[in-house]
C-alpha cells in the first residue's frame, strides 16, 4: 500500500495542485479499507477472541499446501499456549526496553529499522526530482520519477513471493548489497560532475539507472523485512508495544534523514549524501549476515530459543522457552 501510494503521488504530484493531490490520495485509503475487509484474521487473534474454529480455518488457509492436518493442529496448540501466556502477562514499553528476554529482539529490530531509514529511502523519495534535475538527465524529472516509482511494485511483489523460499538473511544481504552498488554509482557520477568537473555525457544514463536499481533492490529486503520480523520476534503480549515503538523510532529517523538531506547536499554535495547512504548499506549487509536471525520456517518458540541461547544445550534457553509454553 505504501509503494502504491508513492507511485500515485509521483505520477500525478508534478501535474496537479496540492489540494487535488491530497483529495485524490485519500481515495487510496478508501480502497485499502474496502480490500482489507476481506483479509483473514490472524490465528493468534482468533484464539485470543475465543474463536477456535476460525483459527483452524484461517491457519489452514494461510499455511502452505504441503502441510497435513497434524502439523496444523500442532501449530495451533503452540499458538494457544503462546496466547494464553500473553493474556496473563501483558507487557509495557518499560518492560520491552528493560527485560532481558526481549533484549536481543529489540537489538535486531532497532538495527533493522536504522538500516531501513539510514540507507536513504525517505530522503531519496522526497528529493527524487531534485536529484534527477541535478544530474542533467535528458529524460524529464517528472517522467524519470514515475519510472522509478513503477519499478518498486514488482520488486515488492517478488519479495512477498520469495521471502519464505529464500529466507530473511539472504534477502537483507542481497537488498543492502544491491542498494549499495546503486548508491556508489550515484556517488561516482555526482563526484565526477560536481567535484572533478569532468564531462559526464557518456554516463548520463547512470543517475536514473542507479535510482531504478536502488528502488528495485530496496523493497526486496530493506523496506519490507522490518515488518516481517516484527511479527516474528515478539510475543503477542508485547507485539503491539514493539510495533508502536519501532514505528515511532523509524518515523523519527526518516524525518531526520529527509530534514538534513538538503542541507548536507548544499554544504557537502550530493556525492557525500550518497556516500553516507552507501556506508549504511554496507553496514546493513554485515548486520544481516552476523546479527539478524534467520526466521524462515520457524515458530515463535524456535526463534526465541535461537535468540536466547549460547549453544545447543543452553539450559537458560530451555527455561525461557518453557515459561512461554
Amino acid at each position: 500500500m505504501k509503494l502504491t501510494g508513492s507511485l500515485f503521488v509521483l505520477s500525478i504530484g508534478p501535474f496537479v495542485s496540492y489540494t487535488i493531490l491530497a483529495i485524490s490520495s485519500s481515495l487510496l485509503s478508501v480502497i485499502f479499507v474496502l480490500v482489507f475487509y476481506f483479509m483473514p484474521e490472524s490465528p493468534h487473534y482468533c484464539v485470543k477472541m475465543g474463536r477456535r474454529e476460525d483459527a483452524v480455518r484461517n491457519l489452514t488457509r494461510l499455511s502452505s499446501t504441503n502441510r497435513n492436518q497434524s502439523d496444523i493442529d500442532e501449530q495451533l496448540k503452540d499458538i494457544e499456549l503462546t496466547v494464553n501466556y500473553a493474556m496473563q502477562n501483558k507487557s509495557t514499553l518499560w518492560e520491552l526496553l528493560s527485560k532481558k528476554e526481549y533484549r536481543k529482539s529489540v537489538i535486531v529490530i532497532t538495527g533493522i529499522k536504522m538500516i531501513q531509514q539510514l540507507t536513504g529511502y525517505s530522503g531519496i523519495e522526497a528529493y527524487m526530482q531534485t536529484i534527477i534535475q541535478s544530474s542533467g538527465s535528458s529524460i524529464s524529472p517528472e517522467i524519470s520519477s514515475i519510472i522509478c516509482g513503477v519499478v518498486q511494485l514488482p520488486a515488492a511483489l517478488l519479495a512477498a513471493v520469495i521471502v519464505d523460499k529464500v529466507g530473511r538473511k539472504p534477502l537483507m544481504i542481497i537488498s543492502c548489497s544491491g542498494c549499495g552498488i546503486a548508491l556508489v554509482g550515484e556517488l561516482v557520477y555526482f563526484y565526477l560532475q560536481d567535484v572533478a568537473k569532468q564531462n559526464v555525457d557518456s554516463i548520463s544514463w547512470l543517475p536514473t539507472t542507479g535510482l531504478m536499481l536502488y528502488l528495485i533492490m530496496n523493497p526486496i529486503g530493506i523496506f519490507t523485512l522490518p515488518y516481517v520480523l516484527l511479527g516474528e520476534l515478539f510475543a503477542i503480549n508485547i507485539k503491539s508495544v514493539a510495533l508502536s515503538a519501532s514505528t515511532l523510532f523509524g518515523v523519527a529517523l526518516g524525518f531526520l534523514v529527509t530534514k538534513f538531506f538538503e542541507p548536507i547536499t548544499a554544504t557537502l554535495g550530493l556525492h557525500t549524501v550518497f556516500g553516507l547512504f552507501a556506508v549504511a548499506c554496507a553496514l546493513g549487509a554485515l548486520f544481516g549476515y552476523f546479527i539478524q536471525p534467520e526466521t524462515k520456517g520457524k515458530t515463535f518458540q524456535e526463534i526465541q530459543v535461537k535468540l536466547n541461547r549460547k549453544n545447543e544445550k543452553d539450559s537458560n534457553s530451555e527455561r525461557y522457552i518453557s515459561t512461554h509454553m
